[in-house]
């Protein structure tokens, strides 16, 4: 039988945790949230502060962050991972609860109470507030995925050039999703000029067509057919 691990123990086994995988999952802009390096570091630092909360006040309500959480969850999906994570920095199983402060006015009112004892225990223990800004530009402020020079108040960029659309970056919406500019508009998977190698372009240079290459236009009745033309890479 083993015997419990002390608050120290339990604090070197949360910081020698390997985090890497879950950042990279969570760089990502289609698998995980599109964070940047630096603020997915950030969060790793949060979020083992968290877990050594959670054991060294187990009888205190303490509840994450939003993106605290998000890292959480993002842990737990890598099952093996985290079951052993948890085995080695605690010798137990740390389980999540999910659904507090949903389950009424009296379980959203814990949650804000709850809340207010996990940053008032954060900053008691670490000198420092439990919120971390994740703010990538002067004018975008605590804003995700937005990369334009206006940042309006949007996780989908609203831009004069880039409407409503997703994971849009750039001035020209290359390699984009539901790319909407002047010519390239309501398609998917459009990041060319030419609409090259595309499903349902329609532009003025590629109207209507099903894998339209370099302007060269393959018959919809023959895509049905499934029949591809060797120049289709």
């Amino acid at each position: 039988m083993q015997l419990p691990k002390s608050i120290e123990q339990m604090q070197a086994g949360i910081d020698a945790l390997n985090l890497d995988a879950i950042k990279i999952k969570l760089l990502d802009p289609l698998e995980g949230k599109g964070w940047s390096r630096e603020y997915a570091d950030q969060l790793e630092i949060a979020y083992k502060r968290f877990l050594l909360l959670s054991v060294k006040y187990p009888d205190m309500p303490t509840v994450p962050t939003t993106d605290i959480d998000t890292f959480w969850h993002y842990h737990i999906l890598d099952t093996m991972k985290y079951a052993e994570d948890c085995q080695n920095a605690f010798g137990f199983f740390l389980h999540h609860f999910p659904y507090m402060g949903m389950r009424g006015e009296e379980d959203a009112a814990n949650l804000q109470k709850a809340s207010s004892v996990t940053r008032s225990l954060y900053e008691k223990e670490f000198g420092e507030p439990m919120s971390i800004s994740k703010t990538d530009t002067a004018t975008c402020t605590d804003k995700i995925y937005v990369d334009t020079a206006t940042c309006t108040d949007k996780i989908y960029v609203d831009t004069a050039t880039c409407t409503d659309k997703i994971y849009v970056d750039t001035a020209t919406c290359t390699d984009k999703i539901y790319v909407d500019t002047a010519t390239c508009t309501d398609k998917i998977y459009v990041d060319t000029a030419t609409c090259t190698d595309k499903i349902y372009a329609d532009t003025a240079t590629c109207t209507d067509k099903i894998f339209a290459v370099n302007n060269a236009f393959i018959n919809k009745d023959i895509v049905k057919a499934n029949i591809r033309p060797s120049f289709i890479q």
